[in-house]
C-alpha cells in the first residue's frame, strides 16, 4: 500500500503567513480608523471567513489536502486513461466555467480549488510525459526553445489583448472573461511560462531571498480589506484624473513600494517565527 505524508511545515508557513499579514493589516486599519474596522465584519475577513478573503489560500490548501490521493491516480494508471480524464476535466472546466461562467459556481473562474486540482494534474502529465507529448507532427512539446517559447507566450498575450480590444470596440461586454483563469488560451499561457522557466538555469540568492517572500506580496495587497478599498480606489482615481505618463507613472511607484513592503514584513515575520517556533519546541 502507498503512503503519503504531509509536509507540515509547507502547510504551517502557509497559515502562519496568512494570518501573520491579516492581522497585521487589520491592526494598522484599527489605529488609522478605529469605528470603521473594529468590528466582527473585519475579524472575519482576519479568519478568511468570507468568500472573497485570501481565495487563493484556501484553493491552494484544498489542493494541498487532496494532492496525496491526487499522487496516487498520478502513479497508478496509464498514459491513456490519465490523458482522457485531463480531456474530460478541462472540457467540462471551460464549459461550465468559461463559455457560461455560472455554470457551476462553485469551479468560480477558475478560482477555486477544483481548477488548481486540473492545473495540478495536468503540471503533473508534462512532467511524466512530456517527452512524448507532440504538436502536431514533427515537434514535441519539451523540445521547444527558449526562444521559441518565449514567442508563443508572446503571441498569446498579444492575441488576448487583441481579442479584448476588439469585444470591447465592439461593444460586447466579454473582455473581462478572456482573462479569467478558466480560459483555456490563459492556461496554454502558463503551461508555456512554466516550460520556459524550467529551461533557464541560474542562481541567485538575493532572487532566493525573494522568490521565498513571493507569497507575501499577494497576501498584502490581495488582503480585502485594503485591496478594493484603498489601491482599486486609488489607481481608478488615477486612471480617471491623470495623464496617461502620470498613470503609468504613480501605478509602477505603487506596485513597487507593495513589492518593498511586503518582502520586508514577511522578514520580520520569518524572524518572529524563528523566535517563537524554536522556543515552543524547548516547552
Amino acid at each position: 500500500m502507498v503512503r503519503y505524508k504531509f509536509k507540515t511545515a509547507k502547510t504551517k508557513y502557509t497559515f502562519v503567513s496568512s494570518f501573520f499579514f491579516a492581522i497585521v493589516i487589520w491592526g494598522v486599519l484599527v489605529l488609522i480608523e478605529p469605528s470603521k474596522y473594529m468590528n466582527l465584519q473585519s475579524l472575519t475577513t482576519v479568519l478568511m471567513l468570507n468568500g472573497s478573503d485570501y481565495w487563493f489560500i484556501k484553493a491552494y490548501l484544498g489542493l494541498y489536502f487532496l494532492s496525496p490521493i491526487l499522487n496516487v491516480f498520478v502513479e497508478k494508471v496509464d498514459q491513456k486513461y490519465y490523458r482522457d480524464i485531463l480531456i474530460l476535466l478541462y472540457i467540462f472546466q471551460t464549459i461550465y466555467g468559461w463559455f457560461s461562467i455560472d455554470g457551476a459556481a462553485w469551479i468560480a473562474g477558475g478560482y477555486s480549488a477544483f481548477s488548481f486540482i486540473c492545473l495540478y494534474l495536468i503540471g503533473r502529465y508534462i512532467k511524466k510525459y512530456g517527452d512524448t507529448i507532440n504538436v502536431g507532427r514533427y515537434f514535441r512539446i519539451c523540445s521547444f526553445s527558449k526562444g521559441n517559447l518565449l514567442l508563443l507566450f508572446l503571441s498569446i498575450v498579444f492575441l488576448l489583448t487583441f481579442l479584448a480590444y476588439t469585444v470591447t470596440y465592439l461593444g460586447i461586454p466579454i473582455e473581462g472573461r478572456l482573462f479569467t483563469y478558466t480560459n483555456p488560451l490563459v492556461i496554454l499561457e502558463s503551461i508555456v511560462l512554466v516550460l520556459l522557466f524550467s529551461k533557464i538555469k541560474f542562481k541567485s540568492s538575493i532572487i532566493n531571498r525573494i522568490a521565498f517572500s513571493c507569497l507575501a506580496i499577494y497576501l498584502l495587497h490581495g488582503n480585502e480589506l485594503i485591496l478594493r478599498p484603498y489601491y482599486g480606489k486609488w489607481i481608478a482615481q488615477w486612471y480617471s484624473c491623470e495623464t496617461t505618463t502620470n498613470f503609468v507613472m504613480r501605478t509602477l511607484f505603487l506596485i513597487f513600494v507593495v513589492f518593498i513592503m511586503a518582502i520586508s514584513l514577511d522578514q520580520i515575520r520569518l524572524v518572529l517565527s524563528k523566535i517563537i517556533f524554536s522556543k515552543s519546541k524547548c516547552v
